[in-house]
């Protein structure tokens, strides 16, 4: 009895150690499962995220830096000679000479008072950088003259012969895309005293006579009357003008303002 009783026991003691090693494996097991699944879902996205990244900066940076970088517009050209405060004669990509009148801007001429000061002038803004050419939408004026804004690097010459008063608007649709710019250039100009618009100079002037060319009228964009510079219907467009360009050009006097006929 005493040895069947101490069997007994001892298999009791097996099966029982049996049991808390399956059941301590089991937890081991269910416990390693979740953390191997985490760390390959972390290994996956820390492998992936920059890889994106990388690929995707470089070829938005790229894009930018070429669509900033332009040319310059406009024909470049090199100078031939200077005729006079806004014509010169150039030399074009092609080999050729053209004789250029600046676009929206009239100078003295040679033999007026300050004739020579403004043909001076312009000689010296053309050394200012590399010649370019920028057209506008008539290419040419009646006497075969290729109109253009003239660029000396970043002096826009047409509009610094305004400026500082060695030219008077002188606007000539269609050519009108600066022409805002002109007139303000215009009146600092004559607030100044610059040049053209300095006191002895005006008085010379005046005194001298007024024709229909030395009447200045205004126009519209798209209008047909010429108009005094008060007149109403200029509230949305203004384009100075002679009253001799006005005449040949087709407009009639306006009814309202009643400007020189």
């Amino acid at each position: 009895m005493k040895k069947t009783a101490w069997s007994m026991l001892l298999i009791l003691l097996v099966v029982l150690a049996v049991g808390t090693a399956c059941t301590t494996s089991m937890e081991t097991a269910a416990s390693t499962g979740p953390a191997l699944v985490e760390s390959s879902v972390s290994a996956t996205t820390t492998t992936t995220m920059p890889t994106t990244t990388t690929q995707t900066v470089p070829t938005t940076t790229s894009t930018l830096t070429a669509s900033t970088t332009t040319t310059a517009p406009g024909i470049p050209v090199k100078l031939v000679r200077v005729v006079d405060g806004d014509t010169i004669v150039v030399l074009m990509p092609d080999g050729s000479e053209e004789k250029v009148r600046y676009i929206g801007i009239d100078c003295p001429e040679a033999g007026d008072d300050y004739g020579p000061a403004a043909t001076a002038y312009n000689k010296d803004l053309l050394t200012s950088g590399p010649l370019r050419l920028e057209l506008d939408v008539q290419e040419r004026d009646k006497y075969g003259r290729l109109l253009a804004y003239v660029w000396a690097g970043d002096v826009f010459v047409n509009h610094r012969l305004v400026l500082d008063g060695y030219a008077q608007v002188a606007t000539y649709p269609p050519n009108v895309k600066y022409v805002d710019e002109f007139l303000s250039a215009q009146r600092l100009a004559q607030v100044g005293n610059y040049g053209l618009w300095g006191a002895a100079t005006t008085t010379t002037t005046l005194a001298a006579g007024m024709g229909d060319g030395d009447v200045t009228v205004y126009i519209t964009r798209t209008g047909e009357k010429y108009h005094r510079g008060t007149c109403r219907y200029l509230s949305k467009s203004k384009i100075p003008i002679s009253l001799a360009d006005a005449k040949d050009m087709g407009y009639e006097p306006c009814k309202v303002c009643k400007p020189p006929q």
